[in-house]
């Protein structure tokens, strides 16, 4: 087989070609024998989603049901969220939980109305939560079954220490779109998002990986950081070259990756004492970084992008484009295989066992 992991020029800084990666697209990796493999479909609409915990792997996106394994990916179940809305509503951004009986997902049913659910059974039932926010939720994170943030699209963080019972909003920063949260703990809190300029009042309420990023590329992509779970934020990094949509980092939170548009990126690898940014110079979505996770033992970042899956970048000392290291994902024959080789959503537990999504209930995983 062909090997997947090449390094992608992206030529379109140079100002020619087209910048795709020019490697086969069997998903092979043969310098470690890993292979990203299709794993048909689990859903009719686009899952944007993904996270798991021991055996349970769960799934969401643009449809009322969320899907559920409990043999880690082996098997697949779905079950409706309660959710209703118009046509391409209800839209699951994000999920997030402390096991498999106790899981969040955020959303909106429209582009006016925000939706959190709970399941406290393994996926079998969601319950819907009202939480007092009416625009888009982007993000959620469970620090244990009583302590959950959320962060909305207008910069407001809302916390919950009853289990969701009841809720408090904090404004993180004014004027900053929130789009991603990851914890190592409660004193250790990142939020990302995009600054959006005073002229600029274009914005789509519900952002993210689905959506066009002529907006977003424009932003300046912050990184915030609380040290009281979510009480008060400090802005720890800037990128100029686009929005960034989410951040994960190793459980003891050393190494923390925010990745998002145009592909924009923004690391730490000393527990935040310095930060380093990279992205393209000029606004192209096919470089987007529309999540990310973060091996907890290699501490390497794996971003699901529009091309492949984006496993590091490299500057080049002469000023010349970034260069991605990349792994193809292959075709997918339970969706149009023309068109659907992205991936929206990437999480995992190792190395050897992640997991993407993407349009058409698309799931690939790798080895």
């Amino acid at each position: 087989m062909r090997a997947a992991r090449v390094v992608l020029v992206l030529t379109l800084a140079l100002g020619c070609g087209s910048g795709r990666a020019s490697s086969g697209s069997d998903g092979a990796d043969a310098a470690t024998g890993r292979l990203w493999s299709a794993r048909g479909s689990i859903s009719d609409g686009y899952l944007q989603a993904i996270w798991g915990s021991g055996d349970d792997v769960f799934a969401a996106g643009m449809s009322a049901a969320i899907a559920h394994s409990g043999d880690r990916g082996a098997t697949w179940t779905t079950t409706s969220s309660g959710v209703t809305g118009d046509s391409g509503w209800p839209r699951f951004r994000r999920l997030a939980g402390t096991d498999g009986g106790d899981v969040w997902a955020v959303g909106s049913r429209s582009l006016t109305e925000s939706v959190l659910v709970h399941s406290a059974d393994h996926g079998q039932s969601w319950q819907i939560v009202p939480a007092g926010v009416v625009t888009a939720l982007q993000a959620v994170w469970a620090f244990d079954r009583t302590a959950i943030v959320a962060a909305d699209y207008e910069a407001g963080v809302i916390r919950s220490e009853d289990g969701g019972a009841t809720w408090a909003r904090h404004d993180a920063e004014p004027g900053t779109l929130l789009f991603g949260l990851w914890a190592s703990g409660p004193a250790d809190l990142y939020a990302v998002g995009g600054e959006q300029p005073a002229s600029d009042t274009t914005g789509d309420a519900d952002g993210g990986a689905a959506d066009a990023a002529a907006t977003v590329t424009s932003l300046v992509g912050v990184v915030l950081h609380s040290t009281d779970g979510g009480l008060s934020w400090t802005r720890v990094a800037t990128a100029s070259t686009g929005a960034l949509w989410n951040v994960w980092g190793t459980p003891d939170g050393r190494t923390v990756y925010a990745g998002g548009a145009a592909g924009t990126m923004a690391w730490t690898t000393d527990g935040g004492a310095t930060w380093q940014s990279s992205g393209l110079p000029a606004p192209n979505s096919l470089f987007d970084l529309d999540d990310v996770w973060v091996s907890p033992g290699s501490a390497g970042p794996f971003f699901a992008s529009p091309e492949a899956i984006v496993r590091g970048v490299r500057t080049l000392p002469d000023g010349g484009p970034a260069a991605y290291d990349v792994e193809a994902l292959p075709p997918n024959p339970a969706t149009d295989t023309t068109r659907y080789l992205n991936a929206f959503a990437i999480w995992g537990t190792g190395d050897d066992d992640v997991w993407a999504v993407g349009p058409g209930g698309a799931l690939w995983h790798r080895p």
